[in-house]
């Protein structure tokens, strides 16, 4: 009989792996449901066995193959599979606990599941900043959360006309490179090369939408600009509490310097800031 494990041949997409789940006469497959996840569409199914529960010693059936060997799963057991279709062939992130304990095997899962990101935004690119795009970086730059998560962004996000004097000067500056990060057509932030006289090397500072968070776009917008400028050093500042702009700088190369304790932010609350450097 030919099983799950054993499908695993033929599979390419997340509907292939599903019906090669579907296949096995020992596994229940629920219906599949769509799960968002870091912003990706996935595709989420829950499987137990046909068999016994109250089987003694538990018995396994084969559910998902990888390269070490078939992953199985126990009677009692259920396992809730979340699919994603990558380029080279679906992903899958498992969850698995008892049917009896499955509500708490969720709860401790989700903290897990939100802190989940994908490498790799879709079609990504660099342009030139365009007049249309100050409406949509503007919109962003409102985004309480995310100005919260900065520390240190506009004194008053709502303003516009501030705003549009800001990107004046900036537009205006020829030692500054800008880029409008673009992700499937879509105006995803920005990134920019600039000069602080605090510094004795240029800084690279960004802003992501938070639509567009826990899609690996940070990490590859840093990456492909720096493809565009190549000043060494080059410095990235953050505020400490910011763990996810440090870890784009670290992927992007940068290595911490120093950290400035209790620095005003824009709220006025102290921060302690990380300044990170590129020298390579």
């Amino acid at each position: 009989m030919r099983g799950a494990a054993d499908a695993w041949e033929s599979v390419s997409t997340t509907a292939s792996a599903i019906a090669a789940l579907r296949s096995d006469p020992t596994l229940s497959v629920a219906e599949a449901a769509p799960l968002p996840i870091a912003g990706r569409p996935t595709i989420c199914v829950d499987i137990e066995t046909t068999l016994p529960r109250d089987s003694d010693p538990p018995i396994f059936s084969p559910v998902v193959r990888v390269a070490a060997g078939p992953i199985s799963l126990a009677t009692a057991r259920r396992l809730r599979v979340i699919w994603l279709d990558l380029p080279d062939g679906p992903i899958a992130i498992l969850i698995g606990g008892s049917i009896d304990g499955w509500p708490r095997a969720l709860a401790m899962a989700q903290p897990v599941i939100e802190s989940v990101t994908f490498d790799g935004a879709g079609p990504l690119r660099l342009r030139p900043v365009e007049p249309p795009d100050l409406d949509v970086l503007f919109e962003q730059g409102r985004d309480p959360e995310a100005n919260a998560m900065a520390a240190f962004g506009p004194v008053d996000p709502d303003d516009r006309a501030a705003f549009d004097a800001h990107w004046r000067r900036i537009l205006d500056d020829p030692s500054v490179v800008i880029r409008v990060v673009e992700v499937d057509g879509a105006v995803a932030g920005s990134v920019l090369r600039w000069r602080d006289p605090d510094l004795d090397a240029p800084e690279v500072s960004y802003w992501i939408g938070r639509e567009f968070w826990g899609r690996g776009v940070a990490t590859a917008a840093l990456r492909a600009f720096l493809e565009v400028t190549h000043d060494r050093p080059l410095y990235g500042r953050t505020a400490a509490t910011n763990i996810g702009s440090i870890r784009v700088l670290e992927k992007g190369g940068f290595r911490p310097e120093r950290v400035d304790r209790e620095v005003p932010s824009t709220s006025g609350a102290l921060v302690d800031e990380v300044t990170l450097r590129l020298d390579a």
